[in-house]
């Protein structure tokens, strides 16, 4: 019990009938309330100071405890592309970003991970807030997949839905869902400027692989 919960809960006195004594009394009581009013305003900034220091404590815990499952999640890429010789292995995830003028939330994709062959160049900084709509064809190809990935082709998009592959020279990606939906993130493995096709022992344990990415992820705390 702090000081200020002791001094509130001390009996009431009876004010006395002398004048002097009076006022005596009224400048102690005042003074009194004055030290509780005090006391009790240090003990809330103790509080809350406690509090953040708390706070910055449990961020920290929790950032390291990020880096350390994206560490994790790093390592399966790179066990991705060494296996199948990918030019590029990357994986993008999907977030909300500013609303329009009609309260309508644009989506956005961003590339959170990547491993690449050492010959072509790192997109992860470049690929960054690709609006959704630009990344539909594929998107939808994936999530409509019922096997969990799909292979696309730069042939077998439209022109005008060649933007990504014709931008990064893609000649062929296979796509796979992290989880059970595309929203939840894609592992993509790009060949540039050459083709390959993986066989079903290839997809499949490239699917075991995804599937632990996807486990990562469900590890990672709001910061």
């Amino acid at each position: 019990m702090d000081l200020a919960t002791t001094l509130l809960q001390l009996p009431a006195v009876t004010p006395p009938d002398n004048p002097w004594q009076f006022i005596i009394f009224v400048v102690v009581t005042i003074l009194s309330n004055y030290v509780i009013t005090l006391i009790q305003k240090s003990s809330e900034k103790k509080k809350e100071a406690k509090a953040d220091q708390d706070k910055v404590k449990n961020m920290d815990v929790n950032l390291r405890h990020n880096n350390e499952v994206q560490r994790h999640i790093k390592d399966i890429l790179i066990q991705i592309q060494g296996y199948t010789e990918a030019s590029r292995v990357s994986l993008y995830n999907s977030h909300n970003g500013v609303k329009t003028h009609y309260e309508y939330c644009m989506h956005f994709v961003s590339m959170v991970e990547e491993k690449t062959d050492g010959i072509v160049a790192p997109l992860i900084d470049t690929f960054q807030r690709v609006p959704a709509a630009l990344f539909r064809p594929i998107i939808d190809k994936v999530d409509d997949s019922e096997s969990g990935h799909t292979k696309i082709s730069k042939e077998d998009l439209n022109p005008e839905d060649r933007i990504i592959f014709d931008k990064y020279q893609n000649s062929i990606c296979y796509y796979f869902k992290v989880g059970n939906s595309v929203w939840e993130g894609v592992v993509e493995l790009a060949w540039v400027n050459k083709k390959m096709i993986l066989s079903d022992t290839e997809i499949d344990h490239v699917h075991d692989l995804v599937t632990i990415i996807s486990d990562l992820q469900r590890k990672l705390v709001k910061l």
